[in-house]
């Protein structure tokens, strides 16, 4: 049995648009830490995963940026999981994004 991440739901923004004219969506989500199989196959291509955000299905419209407690995050996998209708936003600094 996997085990579960630690959870808590936030206010989170759907970020759309350019660095300096960004438009923003609030949606909520369900903030979780990264599962160590995922931290550690994301770090062996290089990539250092910072959260997991649980949204559902009908809120997410293919944004690649989202602002989480302040800090705008870039989206670098995604899955859905259709019995669920939750879609798992994996998410990671990028420096630029401010």
């Amino acid at each position: 049995m996997a085990k579960a991440r630690l959870r808590f739901v936030h206010a989170v923004y759907m970020v759309t648009g350019q660095r300096g004219s960004y438009e923003k969506r609030k949606i909520m989500g369900a903030v979780g830490s990264v599962r160590r199989d995922e931290f550690y196959l994301a770090m062996r291509e290089g990539i250092k995963p910072k959260i997991v955000l649980d949204v559902r299905r009908s809120d997410y419209r293919g944004e690649t940026l989202v602002e989480v407690q302040g800090s705008i995050l870039s989206v670098y996998r995604i899955y859905e999981n259709e019995e669920t209708g939750i879609t798992e936003l994996y998410l990671i600094d990028r420096k630029g994004n401010q």
